[in-house]
């Protein structure tokens, strides 16, 4: 094809997929990239009673800034814009293509066969994409089934945020930049919008699930549909089911109503108020992927829509281990490890901190009941205030170090420390967890598992960070006597020198051959990467990408303990690994630590839109 024949010489138009008041969608496919898109195009009719001129600036077209905005918006739930350009009068809006159906078209064709659990996972991704875009004070303000797209394997995506205004550029299409029946008397009014105004059409488009319809939408003009609102009897969402609680009725009406001063403050909250009412999303999720993708010729054939069918059945049956082990679940296991982690440093600590050089044992070893108690009141802390007392290990930590006069090690602990808790710590559970995760499985050779637990936990800035931090600290812990950063060897460094002098000596000795030694930070950097990496793929949301994500991780991590071999056999080897048993337990580390990322990518624990808080 030639690329006069292209949309703006690179898109290679495969069909007209959709035609709108606004104008055209097109499934495209983009030859630079290799990838396919959907893009839309708008008609700039009229701005301020004429087009654009030509050398006049793109900030006059109304919309365009808060669509280049969206841009920005990276979600699993949300229609992905790749980009915004303006030719010849037409703004082209390129998209992420998803090859499914919309929420109407499910409606359409399911009717009362549609069940809670569909409902709940629509309801739960719909939530979760305009929270995301509220973060980044984004409104959608023309959410309807129309914008809510299912993909094959039933994901919920919501598409156009940020074009609303854009989309009304010409004239025509829905008023008031949205569309009569999904949006709320104040837009209708066009009184200045909040957040609320998006969660009454996220409420009107939850009720016309779970009645079957929306008595709003048949209305013609804006003045009847306003008539129906203030005059029309809603059908009660609780008679419509055997199995839904009448407290269903109060929320979603709550969040309908015509004031938005009596709506829920957030989408947030509505979302937590509704969400346990309904059913299991997760379920719904495989029902989707089921009916969805269930005919490859057809799949908006009414015939094979059978919410009955063994493939339904079988897909309820299968719950993710995730899903099982569920929220509470998660925390209860994350704030165990981390509490038996602190309680394990302490324990460290306190044998080695000596009232006199005479003594074999440090404070309370002598009282094993005094001992034990103090350690299990440490995991007990720790595991109820994580966030805060996850101080507690790393100042045990900095005394030990203090009272040995270990003065280079100390500084890096408490700058580290001190900076990542400041700026993450103290705000993120899980990069909490990654961290005291990290000198636990460090003190048996698995540093590099907190790394790959770094990458699938957290945000790409995050897990980019922990994992330097994980680093930094592996590099304090080896100074105890392993010169590893890959395992500091609890069972051979349990006991310090009883003398501060030579504890100190020793301490100094062992960290300056870490520091010296360029495989150190060759590792730290790779660990780095790899959590990085990982992260970034996991943003994506899909599952192909998550394990993808999960196998450059194990790669990035491999290299990290082959390195010294590409080098070769010298005193680099030498100096960094020991011997070469100790070479090879450092592969193995490695690679214990590329399995738990594709474990964590294989059990869904890279879940994005799951690890936000309150949305398992």
């Amino acid at each position: 094809m030639n690329s006069e024949d292209m949309i703006l010489g690179r898109y290679q138009p495969i069909e007209t997929a959709g035609v709108g008041g606004y104008g055209t969608v097109v499934h495209a496919y983009d030859t630079r990239l290799k990838r396919e898109v959907a893009i839309k195009t708008v008609e700039l009719a009229t701005i301020d009673g004429g087009t654009l001129g030509e050398g006049e600036p793109q900030e006059r077209i109304a919309g365009l800034t808060e669509a280049q905005a969206a841009a920005r918006l990276t979600h699993p739930n949300i229609v992905m814009i790749y980009d915004c350009q303006v030719q010849d009068d037409i703004v082209y809006v390129i998209e992420e293509y998803v090859e499914g159906i919309t929420l109407t078209q499910l409606m359409r064709f399911l009717k009362d066969e549609i069940d809670l659990d569909i409902i709940a996972h629509v309801f739960k991704s719909v939530s979760n994409a305009i929270m995301a875009a509220h973060k980044a004070n984004i409104l959608h303000l023309d959410i309807k089934p129309d914008n809510i797209l299912i993909g094959r394997g039933g994901d919920v995506k919501v598409a156009d945020f940020g074009l609303a205004t854009l989309m009304d550029l010409n004239g025509e299409g829905s008023a008031a930049a949205g569309t009569i029946g999904y949006m709320p008397m104040e837009q209708m009014w066009k009184e200045p919008l909040d957040v609320r105004s998006d969660e009454w059409s996220l409420a009107i488009i939850t009720y016309e699930m779970l009645t079957g319809s929306n008595p709003f939408a048949a209305a013609k003009t804006l003045e009847e549909a306003e008539s129906f609102m203030t005059n029309s009897e809603l059908v009660v969402p609780s008679v419509c089911w055997d199995n839904l609680d009448e407290n269903t009725d109060d929320v979603l009406f709550k969040a309908l109503s015509a004031d938005r001063e009596d709506r829920y403050a957030s989408v947030r909250q509505f979302n937590s108020e509704l969400k346990k009412h309904l059913g299991d999303a997760a379920v719904g999720k495989k029902e989707l992927a089921v009916l969805v993708n269930g005919n490859e010729d057809n799949y908006l054939d009414t015939s094979t829509i059978n919410l009955d069918s063994k493939l339904i059945q079988e897909a309820k049956m299968k719950t993710a281990f995730v899903d099982q082990i569920g929220e509470r679940g998660a925390k209860i296991f994350g704030r165990s490890v981390s509490g038996i982690a602190a309680a394990f440093i302490c324990a460290f600590v306190m044998f080695n901190l000596r009232p006199s050089v005479s003594d074999t044992f440090g404070i309370f070893t002598w009282q094993p009941v005094v001992f034990y108690v103090v350690v299990a009141a440490v995991a007990v802390v720790v595991f109820i205030f994580l966030k805060h007392a996850s101080l507690v290990p790393y100042l045990a930590l900095a005394i030990l170090l203090a009272v040995n006069q270990s003065w280079a090690a100390l500084a890096i602990l408490v700058v580290s420390f001190g900076f990542w808790w400041v700026k993450i710590g103290m705000k993120s559970m899980s990069a909490t967890f990654c961290a005291l995760s990290a000198l636990l499985l460090g003190a048996f050779g698995l540093t590099p598992a907190a790394v790959a637990l770094a990458g699938a936990l957290l945000n790409p800035k995050r897990s980019a960070a922990t994992s330097t931090f994980i680093g930094l600290q592996a590099v304090v812990m080896g100074s105890f006597g392993s010169k590893s950063v890959f395992n500091w060897d609890f069972v051979s460094n349990m006991i310090l020198p009883a003398s501060p002098s030579i504890a100190s000596a020793q301490l100094s000795e062992n960290l300056i051959s870490l520091l010296t030694n360029h495989m150190t930070f060759i590792a730290v950097v790779c660990w780095i990467i790899a959590a990085f990496v990982f992260s970034i793929f996991c943003v994506r949301g899909t599952k192909m990408f998550d394990v993808v994500g999960s196998m450059v991780c194990f790669c990035v991590i491999l290299i990290s303990a082959i390195m010294p071999a590409l080098f070769g056999a010298g005193s680099v080897g030498a100096s960094f690994f020991g011997t070469s048993s100790v070479e090879v337990a450092n592969v193995i580390s490695a690679c214990a630590g590329g399995i738990v990322a594709i474990v964590a990518a294989a059990v869904n624990l890279t879940d994005r839109v799951r690890l936000e808080p309150g949305l398992w």
